[in-house]
């Protein structure tokens, strides 16, 4: 089944560890043998995906800056005005001194603009990067957020940006169910749930689903790491009437390929055909 139009698709989990990159880097590179796709990872704290592609060639480093404001305390009548309208309570004034917190600071720009004296004014703040490169017919992007940073939604939103069209964008969204995660599945066609038939993975599944529900239309699980333990997922999935879209088994030695950063689901693509096919069928 081809397909014709632009499809993002964003592979989450509840927790680290259920295989979520395994697959979307897996499928990114499935779907790039015949359609134009855009493989993205948006866990821009510990970004791995382009590490499984030996061959990947640099194409561009880009330096992310956010505004961060600061005052001209000789033009400052300390009125306080913009304490008083700092939505984030991002600034502290006593008497004739200031202080930013700029981890509250969500850089709108408000306190420039409505200080009477002009007395604010805009700071580039370095948050991290974004990486470009190209694998054979696969183009891979991804964000590193510089040490110390706590922007990380906003890095989020610049990884995301493509200058080109792709057929196929496919997020690798940062674990977990907080705002990174949700900002990452925010705006995409279809999410795919990677979970694991653990007990912890259950529990974050779980988790995982309310998020989902709330924030997407379409989505679909996947259970990696397979085996005799599926029920503990199966049976919640069939009680609600949820979908379990592809399963792949458990296995010592993708385990080892793994941390060699190797590819080792190449022989399931009829498991991505399936995936690919389904998503289309919903859509």
């Amino acid at each position: 089944m081809t397909n014709s139009k632009k499809i993002k698709v964003a592979f989450s989990s509840g927790k680290g560890g259920t295989g979520k990159t395994s697959v979307a880097t897996h499928f990114a590179q499935y779907l790039s043998l015949n359609e134009k796709t855009a493989l993205i990872d948006l866990d821009v704290e510990e970004p791995n995906s382009a590490i499984f592609f030996k061959n990947r060639v640099s194409i561009k480093t880009e330096i992310v800056t956010r505004d961060t404001p600061t005052i001209n305390s000789e033009k400052c009548s300390f009125c306080k005005l913009c304490v008083q309208k700092c939505n984030f309570n991002a600034i502290a004034m006593y008497k004739e001194s200031f202080k930013f917190f700029y981890e509250l600071c969500k850089s709108c720009n408000r306190c420039k603009n409505i200080c009477p004296n002009d007395a604010i004014y805009q700071l580039k703040e370095d948050i991290g990067e974004i990486r470009e490169y190209q694998s054979g017919d696969l183009f891979i992007k991804d964000g590193l957020l510089k040490e110390g940073s706590v922007q990380t939604k906003l890095l989020i939103q610049a990884v995301k940006k493509l200058s080109n069209s792709y057929t196929w964008e496919i997020f690798d969204s940062p674990p977990g169910t907080t705002c990174p995660m949700v900002e990452s599945i925010s705006d995409v066609d279809f999410v795919v749930l990677v979970a694991e038939p653990t007990p912890f993975g259950f529990h974050d599944l779980k988790l995982a689903i309310e998020v989902v529900e709330k924030t997407v239309k379409n989505w679909g699980i996947v259970i990696n790491k397979s085996g005799s333990y599926d029920n503990i997922i199966e049976s919640y999935v069939s009680k609600n009437g949820y979908k379990v879209i592809e399963k792949f088994p458990f296995s010592e030695n993708f385990a080892k390929k793994y941390a060699q950063g190797e590819f080792f689901y190449s022989q399931f693509d009829d498991k991505m055909e399936r995936i690919k096919n389904y998503i289309l069928e919903v859509l």
